[in-house]
């Protein structure tokens, strides 16, 4: 079994998070009947050698650059970062990267575009996956002190997020705060977090991008909160020397930080074999 993908932002600094939706279930596909697909797209291979990888959508435009497969096979599934839910396949799929042009039909919602990508891995690359429920080892996000006490930087958020978000459209922000912080959401980067408003089931969605397994909140905390995290990425503690005012590791700082620690342990958790993939012909 391959390793975890590197996303941690040393490895990958001009990384751009794709949103993506649904796709699969055990043995088929989740998209609708009718084939959601880019109007035309080109694959070629990238062999820079460079580290940093982008990938998105930009108007009428979706391209990836310099992005690993599996990255693109986690944004179609709707997985995130989790790169531990992805099983099987050659090494290559890391390893090698590719560049992606691709012109994305008028009218396209933003839920369109992980059909659209996944369209593309079924044509270009022959993929083919299939979802199985398996006990894996995830991380149980609890409270880490037995007084319940949490940390210096985690406090109940005094925002009414229900009254303040109703009536907007889906997806639009809120303006931030007069201090600068994020209105009813979290402000994430490659080494920090900063949320306004949030629960901490959202903290636990967005873990498993620096953790590299899935976490559950098991906190048995309700509401909203306030919090700032600020962590070295990952790797950055390990064999290198320690820099005077280094942040710590995620791990170190959740518990320094938020009063909150995770811990290892084994649940059952949906996977996705694959089942066929080869390499792209160019064009």
């Amino acid at each position: 079994m391959m390793g975890p993908l590197c996303l941690a932002a040393r490895c990958l600094p001009h990384l751009l998070a794709v949103t993506v939706a649904m796709l699969t279930t055990p043995g088929t596909s989740r998209l609708a009947a009718q084939t959601v697909s880019f109007e035309t797209a080109s694959v070629k291979a990238n062999r820079s050698g460079e580290a940093g990888m982008s990938a998105g959508r930009r108007g009428s435009r979706y391209t990836a650059v310099n992005t690993p497969l599996k990255f693109l096979i986690l944004s179609a599934l709707n997985i995130g970062f989790e790169s531990s839910r992805v099983i099987g396949g050659p090494e290559w799929i890391e390893s090698e990267r590719f560049d992606i042009a691709a012109a994305v039909p008028e009218g396209a919602r933003p839920a369109d575009i992980p059909r659209m990508i996944r369209t593309l891995l079924e044509q270009r690359f022959h993929l083919a996956v299939h979802a199985e429920t398996r006990e894996t080892p995830i991380y149980a996000l609890r409270l880490a002190r037995t007084d319940g006490k949490l940390g210096p930087r985690l406090t109940p958020s005094a925002l009414d997020c229900a009254a303040l978000l109703a009536g907007r459209g889906a997806g639009a922000p809120l303006p931030p705060q007069a201090d600068g912080r994020p209105t009813c959401r979290v402000s994430t980067s490659g080494r920090s977090f900063q949320a306004g408003g949030s629960s901490i089931a959202v903290l636990a969605a967005i873990l498993p991008q620096h953790v590299g397994r899935s976490v559950e909140d098991r906190t048995g905390l309700i509401g909203l909160f306030d919090f700032d995290l600020e962590f070295s990425p990952e790797g950055r503690d390990i064999g290198a020397t320690p820099v005077v005012g280094d942040p710590p590791s995620i791990f170190t700082a959740l518990q320094e930080q938020l009063g909150l620690k995770l811990e290892s342990t084994r649940a059952p958790v949906e996977v996705f074999v694959i089942d066929k993939v080869e390499r792209p012909t160019e064009d």
